[in-house]
């Protein structure tokens, strides 16, 4: 009876969401295709760092011949499924890359880094496997956007029951703990430059509403809320963020930072 309703309810929101101009952009795709791009101009045997690879390489269709794509995660459960990257290495992502320093030449991550409790940690371990130069590109969903505070909100068990129950071909999968620690715009970006990196680019999608589609008047109300932040620019409430940034070449600016935390 309940997934009678929510198929009903989806047949109509989706004849709704064709018509949308905030659906336009497939920042995954934009994603994919950016990582593509840097990849092109690396030289033979460079290594791209794919962080929290899981089962799957969205962007391997695009690797020239001679690069390699190495997949990190936490467990080679996922990862022996992942017949697209090159070699697999398993590691936990939120204290440690193995890869030696400068080793890398991009470091990737998609729907990965709202699951790390400490953020900074990471781009810490990120900047030091990167070479002077080297492309930081991560494509990540909003702290601020309505499904995220409810994420946060709610008890891991009952996240994980509403999310099959309400999207049935998420049956057998896991839902991992989400911090989306500093996964905004303002927040994102002076993370980077502390970090010592330079942004290159900042896409954001304001589309969320996909995920109340289960539920007509729900979905309308994610669908106006799109809207009011469309209309305000509202940067840090958007739902999805897409930032390339790259390794300065200088230490300078991650020493001052080293040392800020350290203290006297």
């Amino acid at each position: 009876m309940l997934r009678s309703f929510v198929r009903a309810n989806r047949r109509i929101c989706a004849a709704i969401e064709r018509r949308l101009p905030q659906r336009r952009l497939d920042i995954s795709l934009l994603y994919e295709r950016t990582v593509g791009e840097k990849m092109q101009d690396l030289p033979a045997g460079s290594i791209i760092v794919d962080a929290g690879g899981g089962r799957l390489c969205p962007y391997a269709e695009y690797k020239p011949e001679g690069l390699r794509i190495i997949a990190v995660d936490a467990t080679d459960e996922d990862l022996r499924r992942n017949i697209e990257a090159d070699e697999w290495r398993v590691a936990d992502i939120t204290t440690h890359l193995p890869f030696a320093d400068g080793e890398a030449a991009i470091v990737t991550s998609k729907h990965v880094l709202e699951h790390l409790p400490d953020t900074s940690r990471f781009m810490d371990e990120a900047r030091r496997v990167l070479k002077p130069g080297g492309w930081f590109i991560h494509l990540f969903p909003g702290r601020n956007a309505p499904f995220a505070v409810a994420s946060r909100l709610l008890p891991d068990r009952l996240k994980q029951r509403l999310v099959h129950d309400l999207h049935p071909d998420t049956a057998g999968t896991h839902r991992f703990h989400t911090w989306y620690d500093r996964c905004y715009s303002s927040a994102f970006r002076r993370l980077l430059t502390e970090h010592g990196f330079v942004v290159e680019q900042e896409a954001l999608s304001y589309y969320q509403s996909h995920y109340f589609g289960f539920f007509v008047p729900l979905y309308l109300l994610g669908v106006l809320w799109e809207f009011i932040l469309m209309a305000l620019r509202a940067r840090d409430s958007a739902a999805t963020f897409l930032f390339v940034a790259r390794r300065r070449p200088s230490d300078a600016t991650r020493d001052r930072y080293s040392s800020s935390r350290q203290g006297p």
